[in-house]
C-alpha cells in the first residue's frame, strides 16, 4: 500500500500524521521505517538508538527507555528490560533530577543499548490480517508476558512486572497472564483463539472450565481466586462468542518465555555500590539491613506509617507500630513533603435557633435523586424533595419552593458539588445572607 494511501486512511478516522518521507530502501511513516521483503512489507524502528549521557538521572533514564519502546506494538525482550531499569532507577532516587551514582544501573543501560544496536526486537510485518489468533502466555518470578500471533507473525506483545511483595501462587499468575492475553486479543477483534501455555495446571483448569464437564480440582490456598479468574475467562469467551482451545507446550517452545527474562546478574546487588540500596529495592534480590527504624524510613523514601512499618519488619519483626509512628511524626522531611493544609477548627454544626442554619445535599436512594435539607437547630427537621435531574436548575427550583414556604435561612451548608458551585446557585445564597 502506498504511503499516501496510509495517510489518507488515517485522515478518514480523524488521525493526522506528517508527510511520509521517501527513503532509498523504503519509506518512513509514523516514526517507523517500512521496506519491502520477500514476504511483503516489514516495519522496524525509524529513529536512531539513544545514547547514555555522562550524568545519569531518573529523568534521563525514563527518556532513554521511552525512546526505546515508544509506541511500538512489538518490543520483545526489550520491554521487560526497560521496565526493570525504570523500576531500579525509581528506587535509587528521590527526585527526577537526582544523579544516580549506581554503576550497575549504567552498565544495564549500556548493555541494553548495545544489544538493541545489534539485535533490535522492534520490528514486524506491516500488513497482517485474519481473525484467528494464537495467544502465547508465560509468567516468571517477577513478570507476566503475552505474545499475540497472527499467521505466524507477532503483531503485539506485552509485559507486566509483578508487585514487589507478590507472594501469589505461580500458577495463579499464569492464569492472570491468560486473562490478559484474551483481553489483548479482543482488542484486535479476534474470533478464534488458540491459547498456548507451558503451565500444566493452567492447561487443566482452562480446559475443564471451557468444557464444563469436570469440576475444578484444586485445594490451593488461592482456590477462590482461581475460580474467580476462570469465571471471568469463561464469561468473556461466552459474551464475545469466541472459539477457544488451549495447548500445552514446553517452556523452551513458548514464544512468550523470552518476554519475561532478564540476565541473572541484573538481579544481584553489585559490590561496587557507593551508597546503600534502599530497603524497598526488591527487584535486586537482596535487602540492605539498617540498624534503626529511622534509617529504614529515610532509605525507603520517607513513606507513611504503614509502608515504613512494612519495611522495618522485614529487618526486625519485633518493631512496634508506636515506634514507627513516633519516627514518622518527628521526621522533618516527611513534614515538608506535601504538608497537610490548615486544619478546620473543631466545633459543632448545631445552632440554638431553628432555621438559622440549613444543611443541603443531594442524596441517592433506590435509584432516584433527592434534595435533602436538614435544619441544624433543635428541631433537626428534615425535608426530602425528589429531583428529576441532578443539576443546578433542578436544585435551585426545589430550594426556591421551600424558601417560599418557610423563608430563606440565614446560613446554608453545602459541599463543593457542581450544582452548588454554579452561577445559578448564587442568587439563592444572596437571598439567605442577612442584611448589612
Amino acid at each position: 500500500m502506498p504511503a499516501q494511501k496510509v495517510k489518507e486512511h488515517f485522515e478518514s478516522f480523524g488521525l493526522t500524521c506528517k508527510e511520509p518521507e521517501r527513503l532509498r530502501d523504503g519509506t518512513k511513516v509514523l516514526g517507523l521505517h517500512v521496506s519491502g521483503s520477500a514476504d511483503g512489507l516489514r516495519w522496524e524502528r525509524g529513529g536512531d538508538v539513544p545514547e547514555v549521557t555522562t550524568s545519569v538521572t531518573r529523568r534521563c533514564v525514563f527518556s532513554i527507555c521511552g525512546k526505546l519502546v515508544g509506541h511500538f506494538h512489538v518490543c520483545g525482550w526489550l520491554r521487560v528490560a526497560v521496565t526493570v531499569i525504570k523500576r531500579r532507577s525509581t528506587f535509587m532516587s528521590n527526585g527526577w533530577d537526582d544523579e544516580l551514582r549506581d554503576p550497575a544501573l549504567r552498565k544495564m543501560l549500556e548493555e541494553t543499548l548495545a544489544r538493541v544496536s545489534g539485535d533490535d526486537p522492534v520490528r514486524g510485518k506491516w500488513c497482517v490480517d485474519g481473525s484467528e489468533f494464537t495467544v502465547w502466555v508465560d509468567t516468571s518470578s517477577f513478570a507476566l508476558g503475552v505474545a499475540l500471533v497472527v499467521n505466524g507473525s507477532i503483531v503485539e506483545d506485552a509485559c507486566w512486572l509483578r508487585p514487589e511483595n507478590d507472594a501469589r501462587y505461580i500458577n495463579l499468575s499464569e492464569l492472570d497472564a491468560t486473562v490478559k492475553g484474551v483481553n489483548l486479543a479482543l482488542q484486535w477483534q479476534a474470533r478464534v483463539l488458540h491459547i498456548v501455555t507451558d503451565s500444566t495446571c493452567v492447561y487443566r483448569w482452562t480446559t475443564d472450565a471451557l468444557s464444563g464437564k469436570v469440576r475444578l480440582a484444586t485445594k490451593a490456598s488461592g482456590e477462590m481466586f482461581i475460580r474467580r479468574r476462570l469465571a471471568t475467562l469463561t464469561g468473556t469467551i461466552k459474551e464475545y462468542n469466541l472459539v477457544v482451545d488451549v495447548t500445552l507446550v514446553q517452556s523452551c517452545q513458548n514464544r512468550a518465555d523470552r518476554l519475561i527474562r532478564v540476565p541473572r546478574r541484573w538481579l544481584d546487588l553489585p559490590k561496587e555500590m557507593e551508597e546503600p540500596v534502599p530497603v524497598n529495592c526488591a527487584v535486586v534480590g537482596r535487602r540492605f539491613k539498617p540498624d534503626h527504624v529511622a534509617d529504614v524510613h529515610c532509605l525507603s523514601g520517607h513513606p507513611g506509617v504503614n509502608r515504613t512499618l512494612y519495611f522495618a519488619r522485614l529487618v526486625d519483626p519485633c518493631v512496634s507500630r508506636k515506634e514507627v509512628e513516633s519516627v514518622v511524626r518527628s521526621c522533618e522531611t516527611s513534614k515538608s513533603i506535601d504538608p497537610a493544609p490548615a486544619r478546620w477548627k473543631k466545633g459543632k454544626l448545631s445552632v440554638k435557633n431553628n432555621w438559622d442554619r440549613l444543611a443541603v445535599d443531594v442524596t441517592h436512594h433506590n435509584g432516584g435523586d433527592f434534595l435533602t435539607m436538614i435544619d441544624c437547630g433543635p428541631s433537626m427537621f428534615a425535608l426530602w424533595r425528589p429531583l428529576r435531574r441532578q443539576d443546578a436548575s433542578a436544585v435551585v427550583r426545589e430550594l426556591e419552593s421551600v424558601f417560599l414556604e418557610r423563608g430563606p435561612p440565614p446560613e446554608i451548608l453545602t459541599d463543593n458539588g457542581t450544582a452548588f458551585s454554579s452561577g445559578q446557585f448564587k442568587p439563592i445564597v444572596a437571598a439567605s445572607l442577612p442584611p448589612l
